[in-house]
């Protein structure tokens, strides 16, 4: 068909809501900005990984170029037909056009032959793939080369990733291809009438500088036209009213005088004109949060028609002259006789106004309103110097009053900064209350009471619908947020209310998890459906829901009584500004069974508690969640308030004095310090987890003048099916039960002597206490060593345990409770030491982060140097928290035993097995916390080796009539699973079965390798069941994929390394055994010819992944035997797992092959650079490290410690830390904490090959320091010393009770020493590694009775050196 004339385009363009300019760009062209999209155009949609097309291989849906089975693909090409789309846009809609097929896209990736589907275009932050796309509530999600055969999925994975980040490039249109016919069918013309009838109806809504079309409205037909000439003929006449409507003729709402109202904008849709302080002054700004008081502006009529004075509603500041110079902020002015009279004339569209000078500057007389927060000056004729007025009236008036918003399921609507959620078994705060608007047309609008000046909306359909608050501005027919709602609404709450958006026959709220999703089903408002019921209460909030923290919170400094090693801060969390305190600020506490998380407020202290096996799922492998994997939960929270009215909440009268929190990991003990007004009294918090006692301990003191006066209440998570809080003689309980495991918590408060303690229904009170203690228990029936991982515990039983616990702590006092503590967890924590810089003194945490990331030049100072240490120790530190309870067979999860959010979407807070559970225990053995590490080798042993082991059964799942035992990806503590990938990676049950391994390496427990070794066969077993033998004679694993990096079906590295590490490792065991071992002879015979011929897995290929300085491809460790290495940016290094965590390729070998095999491995790191997850920086770390490049290693612990500022799922770009330290994947992920410790371990010391190695990849940036209590695999105690550079001394303690030899490199050198049991050999290495003596034994100090110098005199003490002791030659 012969292509539109431009100026019939360009009318056509007007008439759907396109500029005309848009038709003009030119081919090739990248879309940056939306309203640059022309129905007269057509598009390439590409992605990192391909582009869109129609291929003749998937007729009937959406293909992508990299499918494997799309084989029409061809190049990339602006001409080719098949790769090319249109999006045609009507209004603010969009609709995706394939030209190849000449059918539209639907919402699963399907071809129509209507437009059904709206599409919605996001922008993604992303230079290169700035947009994703949506079709109705799925994203297109192209796939990489070893994805869906088709090359696109559309469905609900909404991640950004490489799939999903899209760019649009205008193609070439060719003067045969046909877009204009798809914009004349009756359905897009039905689309095009819906859309003239909402701006008719949005104008009717508009009261001030209008035009009045009631008549038009009025007389619209009650259904709309059905037939194409019907349609055509009514479009036109709406449109000849639509486009009256900005005629200068007949303006009516001019008259503004005494009138209180907001100010938004035409080119700033969503913003309002407010009031800020703009560079120390006071001055207009500009933001979304519209509908509150200092937004609102009061006309004030001056002497001429149409001028007025202009008044901030809130300050009663007065609108002052405009600047004399571009962007600087119009100021604000304290009284009338210093303000501007402003003319406010109409402004050319109907519904907006200028608001300028008379007889100003020209051109520059205009208010005009910037994205940046402010208002301006500029030319009258910009859109942005348009403003739309609404009156304020009612929307100020509804904040007199609050109302609580309750499902009847359970749960508070509130707002989690802009995330509207259901949470909370109590209104815990400001923002679980709302402030209701009802409208003129009788619809409602509902604005938080805390997160004031937006709207709720909601966006999405059915299950996948979310609430957010967004701006008041947004229309009621927005294409993508409905914030117009009615329904049965009862304010009154004498009954439950049905709410529904505005307009719509049945698509009511409802509770969807924690989320306000939707249901579109009359049963929603039947009043039945008890998700969809929720009841309003109209509320006065008291002080402690009205205010989150106390006004005024004066800074102190460091706290001179804590260690070395300490977090800590001095501004409370509610007043950083943060939407996510708990993940940028919560301090954790932990003993391997209770979780806590402090947050240091004053006036509202809360104690989020975790107990490390409460969790939804069972045993199965896949169906439903609750039934097989789950989630880890959030247990709920004590919550401590302040009653004592020591300070002002309204305003600065009476000021919090020299506030500081703090985390001391060296003892495990947090803490809160800070004075009164008058410095007359001194208050003090501690909290501890306890080691001894498995309480939670918080201590509140106060000495001076003033006492303490506390409410303490109780707030289980509303997730967790949490029967009544019951409050009885200053305690309180609840219990509940999960699919598996039942719980049960509680608490207990006592007080200091003369202090008045209360109970009621609202919690426990206590007043005019010198002190107070709160002690906190709970427990589950969770045991990994009985059949089904439960323990047989009544009800009863675990309420008993919990309140033995309490009893038992209530009858110690505090400073027993505190150094039984203390000792214990410290004892831990003081086994290693990194001093490679003093103690930052005078910079918070969060200060020494910010500084760190401040400039270069930053990272080489004591500072810097210090933060790193505390970080290695921090990883030490929840290594303990997290596994300190042995007796509890439970790995920590993706968070460690830390999780303030239950069924959250962060996969689930589960043990995920393809990298990260295993990172969680990195650190334990070489930084000498073995014992750390049981608790997750024993859930291994227990569910590998149960009756009806899970485990078991997911390996015949895996593969029919297989033997032994394997994983999943996703798991839980029971052995329940996903589905995801279990056939795909298959031998992670191997990996399992190295920690067995590696535990004994360190520790040479006999007697724990003789429990390991039968489930190490019974893995190898499964391996044996599952691979084949090539045609070159060995075995391979077929039917893989690389985690997490794809290509399906291949045989992976990943998989021959892994499964061969696991056989090699029970060799390994068997021997070390001998006639010891519980796995017979004959047993391993069956395993011989597959381990004499597995196929390793260590391939290499020549390759160059750009952007490195390689002229030409290098050799490097392939991640495919069949397939070319690719994705050098991705975050896993599966392929290389043989350098680490394992150790095949090797920086010591000498052979050539293995040199070979090292120099591949060293460059395939080299050649992943990817801005990647915290997590992969510190596997980086560790690779780094065993590459002996310290540089490169400290380059990612360096990276590890960038601040994050995300808190979702982000697949790279926002890798780092929070300012608590915490890992950043983003969100929140402790294994990048336990990656980077375990990395400076191995930067410090290796022995991997059996040769303690000293300073293998020492950064050139730490020149001097020491590190004390390194573990060495033969257990081996190291410390080390170094100076410029240079290791001066080590110290290696033989920890077994037999005489042995002891291997040493240093510099490329290794010497071996005699070393008697329980003894400590001291070697001088000043002068590099001393060989000269090679049969020296160092005893035990309490042995020694004489010593000699080489002359035979006799010294006091040994110095470096060689001497005589008891008649031995000793090295010290």
């Amino acid at each position: 068909m012969k292509r539109f004339s431009l100026f019939l385009f360009a009318l056509f363009a007007l008439l759907m809501g396109v500029s005309p300019q848009a038709a003009f760009a030119a081919a090739g062209d990248v879309v940056t900005d939306l309203s640059n999209l022309s129905n007269s155009k057509v598009y390439n949609i590409k992605s990192a990984r391909g582009y869109l097309l129609y291929s003749a291989n998937y007729t009937g849906k959406l293909a992508g170029s990299a499918g494997s089975g799309v084989k029409d693909a061809g190049t990339a090409s602006a001409t080719t037909a098949a790769q090319q789309f249109a999006i045609y846009t009507v209004g603010s809609k969009h609709y995706l056009y394939s030209v190849g097929a000449k059918k539209f896209v639907s919402s699963n990736g399907n071809y129509e032959s209507t437009p059904n589907t709206e599409l919605s275009i996001a922008a993604t932050g992303n230079a290169n793939y700035p947009w994703s796309f949506k079709l109705g509530s799925n994203t297109i999600n192209m796939q990489a080369s070893g994805g869906d055969a088709s090359g696109c999925l559309v469905n609900g994975w909404a991640t950004a990733d490489e799939g999903n980040r899209l760019t649009i490039v205008e193609a070439t249109l060719d003067e045969a291809t046909d877009i204009e016919s798809p914009m004349q069918t009756t359905e897009m013309l039905q689309i095009k009438y819906a859309y003239c009838v909402e701006q008719l109806k949005n104008a009717n809504g508009i009261k001030f500088f209008y035009h009045d079309v009631s008549s038009t409205i009025n007389g619209l037909p009650t259904t709309a036209p059905t037939t194409k000439e019907e349609l055509e003929t009514a479009i036109a006449n709406l449109q000849t009213t639509i486009d009256g409507l900005n005629s200068a003729e007949g303006v009516l709402g001019t008259d503004l005088s005494g009138k209180t109202l907001f100010i938004g904008n035409l080119l700033h849709s969503k913003m309002y004109m407010s009031a800020q302080v703009w560079e120390g002054y006071d001055a207009l700004g500009s933001d979304e949060s519209g509908w509150q008081l200092n937004h609102a502006w009061v006309f004030e009529k001056a002497d001429k028609d149409n001028t007025y004075y202009i008044k901030n509603a809130e300050s009663g500041m007065y609108i002052g002259a405009i600047p004399g110079e571009n962007n600087k902020c119009v100021p604000l002015v304290a009284d009338k006789a210093s303000a501007q009279v402003y003319t406010v004339a109409y402004a050319g569209k109907n519904g907006y106004c200028n608001i300028y000078v008379e007889g100003g500057e020209a051109n520059r007389n205009a208010l005009h309103m910037v994205n940046w927060n402010g208002v301006v000056r500029w030319e009258t004729a910009a859109e942005a110097s348009k403003f739309r007025l609404e009156d304020a009236t009612d929307v100020l008036a509804a904040y007199n009053k609050y109302y609580t918003v309750k499902v009847a399921s359970g749960a508070y609507l509130n707002a989690e900064d802009n995330n509207v959620v259901l949470k909370g078994s109590s209104v815990a705060g400001l923002n679980y209350c709302w402030h209701v608007v009802k409208m003129a047309d009788g619809t409602y609008r509902f604005i938080n009471a805390k997160n004031t000046g937006k709207v709720l909306a909601s966006a999405g359909s059915e299950g996948d619908a979310r609430a957010t608050l967004q701006s008041p501005a947004l229309a009621s027919n927005d294409a993508t947020y409905a914030t117009y709602f009615d329904g049965s609404i009862k304010l009154d709450g004498s009954s439950a209310s049905q709410v529904k958006l505005a307009g719509s026959a049945n698509n009511y709220w409802n509770k969807r998890g924690d989320n306000l999703g939707l249901w579109n089903n009359t049963a929603a408002g039947s009043g039945n459906d008890a998700g969809s019921n929720f009841t309003f209460v109209e509320v006065q909030p008291s002080d402690d829901i009205l205010y989150a923290e106390y006004n005024t919170v004066q800074p102190g400094t460091r706290s001179t009584d804590i260690s070395k090693y300490a977090l800590w801060y001095n501004v409370p969390v509610a007043k950083t500004g943060v939407s996510d305190t708990w993940m940028e600020y919560a301090l954790p506490l932990g003993n391997g069974q209770l979780g806590a998380t402090i947050r240091g407020g004053i006036f509202k202290d809360e104690l989020q508690f975790n107990e490390k096996t409460l969790w939804q799922g069972g045993t199965g492998n896949g169906g439903s969640e609750e039934n097989s994997r789950g989630w880890y939960q959030n247990f709920g929270s004590v919550m401590v308030t302040d009653m004592s009215k020591a300070f002002s909440l309204a305003d600065d009268t009476k000021p919090v004095k020299d506030y500081v929190r703090y985390l001391d990991i060296v003892n495990g003990v947090g803490g809160v310090n800070y004075k009164s007004s008058d410095d007359a009294t001194t208050y003090s918090r501690r909290y501890f987890t306890s080691a001894t006692d498995k309480v939670l301990v918080a201590h509140y003191e106060a000495k001076g003048t003033d006492k303490l006066n506390l409410k303490v209440t109780f707030m289980p998570d509303n997730q967790i099916g949490a029967g009544n809080v019951t409050y009885a003689d200053g305690g309180a309980t609840f219990s509940g039960k999960m699919t598996l495991v039942s719980y049960n918590a509680a608490y207990k408060v006592l007080a200091s002597d003369g202090a008045n303690i209360t109970t009621d229904n609202e919690g426990i009170h206590v007043s005019g206490a010198e002190w107070v203690n709160v002690f906190l228990a709970a427990a589950t029936d969770f045991d990994a060593t009985k059949a089904g991982c439960k323990s047989g515990a009544t009800a009863d039983d675990i309420a008993a345990t919990v309140q033995g616990r309490l009893t038992a702590a209530a009858a110690k006092d505090y400073t027993t409770l505190l150094n039984d503590h203390v000792a214990k967890f410290s004892g831990y924590m003081n086994r290693a030491d990194l001093n490679i810089a003093e103690a930052c003194t005078n910079k918070t945490t969060e200060e020494l982060l910010t500084y760190y990331n401040a400039a270069a030049a930053n990272k080489s100072t004591a500072d810097a140097y210090y933060l790193e240490s505390l970080y290695f120790q921090y990883g030490r530190y929840m290594t303990v928290a997290a596994n300190l309870d042995g007796s509890i067979h439970a790995p920590s999860n993706l968070q460690g035993i830390w999780n303030d959010r239950s069924n959250t979407d962060f996969w689930h807070c589960d043990i995920h097995a393809d990298i990260n559970v295993q990172m969680n225990y990195w650190p334990a053995d070489p930084t000498n916390l073995s014992e750390m590490h049981l608790p997750f080798l024993y859930n291994i042993i227990d569910l590998a080796s149960a009756p009806n082991s899970p485990w078991v059964a997911l390996a015949q799942k895996v593969k029919s009539g297989a033997k032994g035992w394997t994983i999943a990806v996703e798991n839980n503590i029971f052995g329940g699973t996903s589905t995801w990938e279990n056939s795909n990676m298959k031998a992670l049950g191997a990996w399992y079965c190295d920690h067995l391994w590696r535990y004994y390496k360190y520790t040479l427990d006999r007697d724990f390798l003789k429990k390991a070794l039968p489930v190490m066969y019974q893995n190898a077993l499964f391996t044996k069941s599952i691979a084949t033998k090539n045609t070159d004679g060995q075995y391979v694993i077929t039917g893989e994929w690389s985690p997490e990096h794809g290509e399906w079906n291949q045989i992976t590295a990943f998989a021959q390394q892994t499964a061969y590490q696991g056989l090699k490792d029970l060799f390994e065991g068997y021997a070390e055994l001998g006639s010891e071992s519980p796995v017979t002879a004959a047993e391993m015979a069956e395993l011989e010819d597959l381990y004499n011929n597995f196929d390793k897995g260590v391939w290499v290929e020549n390759y160059n992944p750009g952007g490195v300085n390689w002229s030409e491809a290098k050799p490097c460790i392939s991640e495919w035997k069949n397939l070319p290495l690719s994705d050098p940016d991705h975050r896993h290094l599966s392929h290389l797992m043989c350098l680490y965590p394992f150790n095949q390729v090797s920086a010591f070998a000498t052979d050539a092959d293995s040199v070979k095999q090292f120099q591949a491995a060293y460059n395939g790191m080299i050649a992943r650079k990817g801005d990647v997850t915290g997590w992969s920086m510190g596997w980086q770390t560790n690779t780094y490290a065993r590459c002996l490049d310290g540089d490169k290693a400290h380059y990612n612990l360096q990276r590890a410690l960038r601040h994050s500022t995300s808190y979702t799922i982000a697949m790279g770009g926002q890798g780092g830390c929070y300012y608590n330290l915490f890992d950043a994947h983003s969100p929140f992920q402790i294994d990048g904490n336990y990656g980077c410790t375990s990395g400076v371990a191995e930067m410090l010391l290796q022995s991997y090959d059996d040769v303690i190695t000293i300073l293998p990849a020492l950064p050139s940036s730490w020149k001097n320091g020491s590190v004390k209590g390194l573990k060495a695999q033969g257990n081996y105690t190291v410390d080390e010393e170094w100076s410029e550079g240079k290791a001066t001394a080590v110290r290696i303690t033989n920890n077994q009770d037999v005489d042995r030899q002891v291997s040493v490199r240093y510099d490329n050198k290794v010497a071996t020493y005699d070393i008697s049991a329980n003894a400590t050999l001291d070697i001088d290495l000043s002068a590099g590694l001393p060989t000269g003596v090679n049969k020296v034994v160092n005893v035990p100090v309490s042995t020694i009775k004489t010593i000699y110098d080489l002359s035979g005199r006799r010294v006091n003490k040994a110095e470096k050196g060689v001497y005589i002791i008891n008649g031995q030659k000793v090295v010290f």
